[in-house]
């Protein structure tokens, strides 16, 4: 909620941009909090989560006011289901094997 108001107060692409970058942030982070513990990976999820959070509410922001009322839906759809695809992608595909090369 506060993502949305948020959005409405200062803007979608401002929202959105802070958001990308925040959880570029916690991405970079994670590997080193890993090392560092489990409390402090949580942390750092839960930081990446306010970067996500904020993301959606930040297009549904942008759409509403770019896109004509007639071709709303459709455009939802669209950005909604490429999250979709993208996440069943990264879930259905064969696992990496890593090797350690000496």
């Amino acid at each position: 909620i506060a993502g949305g108001i948020w959005a409405n107060t200062v803007g979608g692409k401002r929202v959105l941009g802070f958001g990308v970058i925040w959880w570029s942030i916690a991405t970079i982070l994670t590997p080193v909090a890993a090392k560092l513990g489990l409390p402090y990976l949580l942390v750092v999820r839960a930081f990446m989560g306010v970067g996500e959070g904020v993301a959606m509410l930040a297009m549904n922001n942008i759409l509403s006011k770019r896109v004509p009322v007639q071709e709303r839906s459709r455009s939802l759809t669209l950005v909604y289901s490429g999250i979709v695809v993208v996440y069943l992608h990264e879930r259905c595909r064969p696992p990496v094997i890593h090797r350690d090369i000496k």
